[in-house]
């Protein structure tokens, strides 16, 4: 008996000190699944009314680094190596693909200086972003109502006791079409259907997205059926201090700012042939 109850108490207290880890680094790969094919080709390049179906889907891999501590969060992209681009599809010439751009605000479309910081403490979130022509700094508060079902699967994810929550949130997204030597962007109805993977091990909201909105750290993400696989390869006990920091350079702008600067960028598009920027 007395055995017993020592081996329960060293048990509790590995749990106990496992869940409280609240500092370290996450190391997560994302693999991102994109379908060009439908935009308006012809034998010249866009625009000559025919649509392309023969565009196969490309696959973009990325690694990022989430830093916590102090119930802090700091993500990063780790730059990865470029690669050569394959030929272009039947349909596709005169397109240039470089990497694909997903949504605004998420992190698919994380250059590899940005940042995403945020502040628990405060409910504070400041995105750091680098366009061509300017440095912004996006700040919003943290949304702390993600609208999450909390479910009672579970597994383990690198040791780690993970519980499974879903979403599905419906709004609107952008469409691009090129027809007749014209780009025009729409805004179409968009369904968006999330599963996460969350412990409690690590007591602190964070993730590479819906930060603060989980009561643990997001270690695998699934979008749409596998459009979107953010999974955590690696944790780390010690975080990068020196990326812990707030960014302070750039222009102070909102999200819905910085949205319409997006979309009015997307639309002053004119004829001829254009690249498409396929960013991640």
């Amino acid at each position: 008996m007395k055995k017993a109850l020592l081996f329960l108490s060293a048990f509790m207290a590995l749990y106990i000190a496992k869940a409280q880890v609240k500092e370290g680094k996450i190391i997560y790969s994302s693999v991102q699944t994109i379908n060009i094919a439908g935009f308006s080709m012809g034998p010249g390049g866009p625009g000559g009314g025919m649509r392309n179906s023969n565009a196969q889907p490309r696959k973009i891999e990325r690694k990022y680094e989430l830093n916590f501590a102090d119930n802090k969060m700091a993500l990063t992209s780790i730059p990865q190596p470029q690669q050569q681009n394959a030929p272009p599809p039947p349909g596709m010439e005169g397109v240039v693909v470089t990497g694909v751009r997903v949504g605004f605000g998420g992190m698919g479309n994380m250059g590899n200086d940005d940042v995403v910081y945020c502040d628990f403490n405060e409910g504070k979130k400041v995105e750091y972003k680098e366009t061509p022509d300017k440095f912004l700094l996006i700040t919003e508060d943290i949304q702390k109502n993600g609208g999450w079902k909390l479910l009672p699967e579970t597994k383990t994810i690198l040791d780690y006791n993970c519980r499974k929550a879903t979403r599905v949130v419906y709004g609107t997204k952008p469409s691009a079409t090129f027809v007749d030597g014209v780009f025009k962007m729409e805004t179409v109805p968009d369904t968006t259907t999330s599963v996460v993977w969350f412990t409690m091990d690590i007591p602190v909201p964070i993730g590479t997205q819906s930060q603060g909105q989980l009561p643990g750290a997001i270690l695998e993400l699934d979008i749409n059926n596998g459009s979107t696989v953010i999974t955590a390869q690696e944790i780390l006990k010690a975080p990068d201090e020196k990326k812990l920091k707030a960014p302070t350079k750039g222009k102070k702008i909102t999200r819905e700012e910085y949205n319409e600067e997006i979309k009015k960028a997307m639309n002053a598009g004119g004829g001829g042939p254009r690249q498409m920027i396929i960013r991640q």
